[in-house]
């Protein structure tokens, strides 16, 4: 009977540790969308995707060494030209999923345009996205990106 028992616990926990890994590549692939779906609208300027993406109260320490505060204004550095790319690419390095949090680093290459800061310039940068499932769905929290001093 006992061996019944210790076998009916050990199928019943490595059930729970599949269904569990499941789950866990099933949040981290959506993150890994709504990442390529990031990047895509801030190119072209989506600022309604952008907005379904970034919490209302997204906090960014961009790469000019300024905290902002608010979605909104970030949005508003977009439209006055600051926040500009021909192209945006992003090798997600690592994540890390706990719970309602999503953790995102890696490297993403950007290539401002006339207006922007850098423009005309290939430029590499850390970042890291911090993703919060909010009301059913996830969103940008927090975001920090630094540009990577390159050699002359």
């Amino acid at each position: 009977m006992k061996n019944y028992i210790v076998l009916t616990l050990l199928i019943i926990l490595f059930c729970s540790r599949a269904f569990a890994q499941t789950n866990l590549s099933d949040t981290e692939s959506l993150i890994r969308e709504l990442s390529s779906k990031e990047i895509t609208a801030v190119v072209n300027h989506d600022h309604k995707t952008l907005e379904d993406i970034w919490a209302q109260d997204f906090m960014v320490n961009n790469p000019y060494n300024m905290v902002i505060n608010g979605r909104s204004v970030v949005l508003d550095r977009m439209k006055e030209g600051t926040i500009n790319y021909s192209a945006f690419e992003r090798e997600i390095e690592g994540m890390m999923i706990l719970d309602n949090t999503a953790i995102e680093m890696g490297l993403e290459t950007v290539y401002p345009k006339e207006g922007a800061p850098m423009a005309g310039q290939k430029v590499l940068r850390r970042y890291t996205n911090f993703w919060m499932m909010e009301d059913g769905k996830w969103m940008i929290k927090a975001r920090h990106a630094n540009v990577i001093c390159m050699e002359k």
